[in-house]
């Protein structure tokens, strides 16, 4: 086995991993970059090419070519000759009639510099050539007559012609082409027709090297269109006479020798990957030539023009850039050829012996002992041989077997190769006979093509049908037992187009359709469970299924991507994870999954394959562009075997050896190529956006923003964007341009991020984005805004508690009234109560006076004028029993005495009542009669005192004052203990003051107050009632051990 393992190497390898040319492919024909004669190529530090022709300057992003404009705004001439990109990012345009323009990327604008035959400090002539620049930022510019250095800041420049009387002038005015030194301390001069020239900064002036003579070779070797430096001592040139090597250290020269016959016109020359000088011929395509070895080759050996290589033109400029070689042509434009290319075994079909029958390889299978078996639509089943050749049979051209539509293979155990193809299976045993089984030979197998096949651990066979359902063949069987989908039973099959098979466990069987999704189910008893959208499988057409070495389950799908599933020890299936376009995918179908040596998947589509790694999530994509010569994979067409891995597809069977080292290569630039804005009326402004940092906007405004990844591929790209670091990034899908619109006011970083074609992902610098509010937005106007409304939601707030804090106080003022009026209320009616109660009291009082006024009065007549009545009767009745005058006079004078005693009683009663000196005398007569009765009668000093005429007053007013005066003085003596009783009496205008004080105990105004109002006080109470009566005022004035004072008015 190991002998065989060898040969078959030996043999295979070789056919499998040989090394390809380079597949040139023109650049930009459908997308604008129609050129013929392109003159330059530059790929800026941007990443966007720009392309230099006789039809005018281009900038090319992958998708499209822009014409930079001409005229006022734009360049002046159509006819580019060269580009140079210096430090600062400037680039240089030298044109054929209009001399030397500068672009500002940053500005989109132009900067002219002309030849003026009156102005030594213009340029010598408007038809320049190539450029370079010095360590000082100087750039060197050939032109057809003379060299020029020019500084950009000032716009000077410094003239160098050749003058034949200067022996260190230039060889030649003719300059083609500039090269700086490492450093940038000199240059070095391509002059046609004086070879070489060298500056230098501490030099007077040029050296020359003349390389016809050094090198021994025609004078055409010192027409020099290209230069190259290499090393301190060594400069390849590139003449009309092939390719010379100068050591202009020792000034010796070289021609090298390029094979051919004659030796290549050489316009341009540029050092490429590991070492190697590739060299632009008039006539031969581009070369590489190794300056160590000496080794010599074509970059694509296949004659000029055939598919895959340049046209048969001049090749006029060449530059490499990210992996890429970009060749100027003079006739057919740009091509393109990329270096990083993967080496890939290709087994194709053709007539010759050993060779693939037909080119549509749909079925694989392989392992580790066993060769690897291949079946092609139309090519039937092929062996791979131990020599790296396909078997040839069959003996009889008219075998159905090797004509047949192979479309999946296996091999069971006992030896025998089942094959299912589009007419049903295929039974081939080991010693070369076959047979086919079919829906019409009786063994119970269904009509349709046979799509997937599998032996179970109990070697049973399992092979699924095209629109048939899925069949059993027992072990030592030959009828095979049918399972399709029923619609009333819902653990059947979900549909019957069958079109992969696994098995997942003991007993267990994953089922996966065409248009129903997936199954799981139990092999006995037969019993399903669906597994579709709402379990979270991303498609119903399941394409393929496959089991990892660490037991992890992956379903393919054309239209959802990836899916990775855990059986459950409960036997049921769990989704965990999904892979799609989104998440890096070449496109949303996968065709075929093989495991590598280092747990990776390998997945085939219909755009290439995909290298994914589950663990980390890192992906590679292996497309046209990276020389994969198969990108239309079939499905389920994939095996591995011990050293490789094989996938079939529309071209034949690719082959991969198996544990290759997955690589992460830098990512292709990805940047904002233009942005657009809204101008005056309708109009759209566009403008580059490869230079811009930031943009602002107004609010409101719109904003488009279109953006390339820089691999200038033609398989489709993903971008993604997210206008702050902190966000996620949103997906964009396939399409490469963006609008916004209405952005918030504020400052944004806008990125995009796009998945260049072999699925790495690049991100764009930043652009930062500050949208301007209007003037009603901005913060100032907002705080005014804010502050007006506080200040008249302040001022209505305070307003409103104004009038809440007057209708408060109304309502306080109103409770106060309220409280007031309960208090006075309440008083009110404690008064009332105390006045009721003292008026019961006073009438009770009154009453009780009465009485005893009238017992009084009663009693004086009774006990007094009844007696002397009595006795005056008695006494006249004795008189009339007188016996003699003298007793009878003496009777009655008794008589007359006592009725005299009566008057006087009937007076004092009288007087009592009223005292009759008040209407006889007056006021204060009667005052001073009764106060000096009262005197001689109780001892107490009263004194009178009268101020103010009071004597014309009516006769109430007289009646009250002295009953006020008669009732003071008497409650004076009762209750005061007083010495002295003052009176006084003062006359006024409005009416008659009284005064009534004593020096007695006196006594405490507000309890004596409260005692009148119960009706205690009859003679205070009395007083006051007599006082208002008369409408008039009292008032007491009166403290403990003070004495009283009485105090009253009465109005006139």
């Amino acid at each position: 086995m190991l002998a065989r393992s060898l040969v078959f190497l030996l043999f295979f390898l070789p056919l499998a991993l040989s090394a390809r040319p380079l597949e040139f492919v023109p650049l930009g024909l459908a997308q604008g970059l129609d050129v013929k004669v392109a003159t330059s190529v530059l790929v800026d530090h941007n990443g966007f090419l720009w392309v230099a022709s006789r039809e005018g300057l281009y900038r090319y992003d992958g998708y499209e070519a822009t014409p930079m404009p001409t005229g006022r705004q734009g360049l002046p001439d159509h006819d580019i000759r060269a580009l140079y990109e210096d430090r600062a990012g400037f680039l240089w345009v030298a044109t054929n009639t209009s001399g030397l323009s500068r672009y500002d990327p940053r500005t989109n604008t132009f900067s002219h510099y002309r030849h003026q035959s009156a102005d030594l400090h213009t340029l010598t002539h408007d038809s320049i050539y190539g450029m370079a620049e010095d360590a000082e930022g100087r750039l060197w510019a050939g032109s057809q007559i003379g060299l020029n250095r020019i500084d950009p800041v000032s716009g000077r420049v410094t003239r160098f012609r050749h003058d034949p009387a200067q022996p260190r002038a230039l060889a030649h005015d003719y300059v083609y082409d500039v090269l700086a030194e490492p450093g940038g301390d000199g240059m070095w001069v391509a002059t046609i027709g004086g070879g070489i020239n060298r500056w230098q900064a501490d030099s007077d002036g040029f050296d020359h090297f003349d390389l016809a003579r050094l090198s021994g070779m025609p004078e055409e070797a010192n027409s020099v269109f290209g230069l190259a430096r290499r090393g301190d001592t060594t400069l390849f040139a590139g003449t009309r006479a092939g390719l010379i090597e100068l050591d202009f250290a020792r000034g010796t020269a070289r021609a090298v020798d390029l094979g051919g016959d004659e030796p290549p016109v050489i316009p341009a020359l540029q050092w490429g990957p590991e070492g190697r000088l590739w060299i632009a011929t008039m006539g031969r395509g581009v070369l590489s030539y190794d300056p160590v070895s000496g080794d010599v080759e074509s970059a694509n050996p296949d004659p000029l023009g055939s598919d895959g290589q340049l046209p048969a033109l001049p090749q006029l400029s060449l530059h490499f850039s990210g992996g890429k070689l970009l060749v100027a042509t003079w006739g057919n434009g740009v091509y393109m050829a990329r270096l990083q290319r993967r080496e890939y075994g290709w087994l194709r079909a053709g007539e010759e012996a050993g060779q693939l029958r037909h080119h549509n390889v749909t079925a694989v299978m392989s392992s580790s002992e066993r060769p690897l078996w291949v079946g092609s639509f139309g090519g039937g089943v092929q062996r791979l041989m131990s020599d790296g050749t396909f078997s040839s049979e069959p003996a009889q051209a008219d075998d159905a077997l090797y004509t047949d539509g192979v479309i999946s293979l296996v091999e069971r155990r006992s030896g025998q190769l089942l094959a299912g193809s589009n007419h049903g299976l295929w039974i081939l045993d080991a010693d070369g006979r076959h047979r086919l089984i079919g829906g019409n030979t009786g063994e119970g197998l269904g009509e349709g093509y046979v799509t997937s096949l599998l032996e179970s651990d109990s070697a049973e066979l399992w092979v699924g049908v095209g629109g048939s359902g899925l069949f059993r063949l027992p072990a030592g069987h030959s009828q095979f037992t049918g399972f399709t989908h029923h619609p009333d039973q819902a653990d059947s099959l979900s549909g019957n187009y069958i079109t992969a098979l696994l098995q997942a466990g003991e007993n267990l069987l994953l089922v996966g359709t065409r248009s129903s999704g997936l199954n799981l189910c139990r092999m006995t008893p037969w019993q399903c469970r669906r597994f579709g959208g709402d379990q979270g499988l991303a498609h119903h057409n399941v394409t393929v299924l496959y089991r990892d070495r660490r037991g992890a389950i992956w379903a393919g799908t054309d239209g959802g991507g990836l899916h990775q599933f855990e059986l459950g020890q409960d036997g049921t299936l769990r989704l965990l994870r999904r892979w799609s376009e989104v998440d890096g995918l070449l496109g949303p179908g996968i065709m075929g999954i093989v495991e590598d040596d280092d747990g990776s998947l390998w997945l085939s589509s219909r755009q290439g394959l995909t290298r994914l790694q589950p663990r980390t999530g890192a992906l590679e994509h292996h497309v046209a562009e990276s020389g994969l010569p198969v990108t239309h994979f079939n499905a389920r067409a994939a095996s591995r075997d011990r050293h490789h891995l094989y996938f079939g597809g529309i071209g034949g069977l690719i082959t991969i050896p198996a544990g290759t080292a997955m690589t992460q290569p830098d990512a292709s630039p990805v940047r904002l190529v233009d942005i657009s804005r809204a101008a005056e009326g309708n109009a759209i402004h566009t403008q580059p956006a490869m230079a811009l940092d930031s943009l602002e906007l107004d609010w409101g405004e719109m904003l488009s923003v279109s953006f390339a990844a820089l691999d200038f591929a033609k398989a489709p790209h993903q971008y993604q964007y997210r206008l702050q670091p902190t966000e996620a990034w949103q997906s964009l899908g396939p399409r490469r341009e963006l609008t916004l619109l209405e952005l918030s006011p504020g400052s944004y970083r806008l990125s995009v991020r796009g998945r260049d074609v072999f699925g790495r992902w690049g991100e764009s610098p930043a652009l930062f984005l500050n949208v301007v509010p209007p003037l009603w937005m901005t913060t100032w106007f907002r705080g005014l805004g804010v502050s007006l409304l506080l200040a008249a939601g302040f001022a209505l707030h305070h307003y409103r508690m104004r009038g809440l804090q007057r209708r408060n106080r109304m309502l306080e003022h109103l409770r106060a009234q309220r409280e007031r009026a309960l208090e006075k209320a309440e008083v009110s009616g404690r008064r009332l109560s105390q006045a009721h109660a003292g008026l019961r009291n006073l009438t009770a009082r009154l009453q009780s006076a009465k009485e005893e006024q009238r017992q009084q009065i009663s009693r004086e007549l009774h006990d007094e004028l009844g007696q002397n009545l009595t006795a005056a009767k008695i006494s006249l009745q004795r008189v009339a029993r007188a016996t003699s005058a003298e007793d009878q006079q003496q009777r009655v004078d008794e008589s007359v005495s006592m009725l005299d005693h009566m008057i006087a009683q009937v007076r004092n009663i009288s007087l009592s009542l009223r005292p009759p000196l008040l209407d006889d005398v007056g006021l204060i007569e009667a005052l001073k009669v009764h106060l000096g009765s009262v005197q001689d009668r109780t001892g107490v000093d009263i004194g009178l005192h009268v101020d103010g005429g009071i004597v014309e007053v009516s006769r109430d007013v007289r009646t009250t004052i002295f009953r006020l005066v008669q009732e003071a003085v008497s409650n004076a003596l009762r209750h005061a203990r007083c010495r002295r009783i003052t009176v006084a009496l003062e006359g006024r205008s409005t009416g008659v003051c009284l005064s009534v004080q004593d020096d007695g105990c006196g006594f405490d105004v507000n309890q004596v107050w409260e005692r009148v109002l119960r009706g205690e006080h009859l003679g205070l109470l009395g007083l006051l009632e007599r006082a208002r009566s008369a409408g008039g005022e009292l008032k007491f004035d009166a403290a403990p051990g003070r004495g009283c004072r009485i105090s009253a008015t009465i109005p006139l």
